[in-house]
């Protein structure tokens, strides 16, 4: 898992906090991983705080986290063992792009290097 370097000081106040025995984030008895339940539960208080601004569901965190490690150029192979998937068909989901990413997309034929000799080409062929 990528962790986010801008959260190392918080989480290092909330291990010095809690003391987690097993898992980073436990449920009451310790030693045992939170529960979806608890889970849900303070994303709801998070989002009626407004610290999310709408409600957020904890796989949406998972789909929006997967969607970048995507957009910035990560395998889709090493997005589904990050993910836990079995069946690479689970991780093709997030092969759906955002519009505003699209634009940026830039065509491989339009790199500097082929470009040119694709131009070269074309003029060549086009001449003949």
């Amino acid at each position: 898992m990528v962790f986010p370097q801008s959260l190392a000081e918080l989480l290092q106040v909330y291990l010095e906090k809690y003391d987690p025995i097993k898992y980073v984030f436990e449920g009451k008895d310790g030693g045992k991983p939170m529960s979806n339940t608890s889970l849900r539960l303070i994303l709801r208080k998070l989002s009626q705080g407004k610290v999310f601004g709408t409600r957020v569901a904890p796989k949406v965190f998972r789909h929006s986290f997967a969607t970048h490690l995507l957009e910035q150029g990560c395998s889709l192979l090493a997005i589904k063992q990050m993910m836990g998937h079995r069946l690479l068909r689970t991780t093709m989901v997030y092969l759906h792009l955002r519009t505003e990413y699209k634009h940026k997309m830039i065509s491989p034929l339009d790199h500097e290097d082929f470009s040119h000799s694709l131009r070269y080409g074309m003029k060549k062929y086009l001449s003949s």
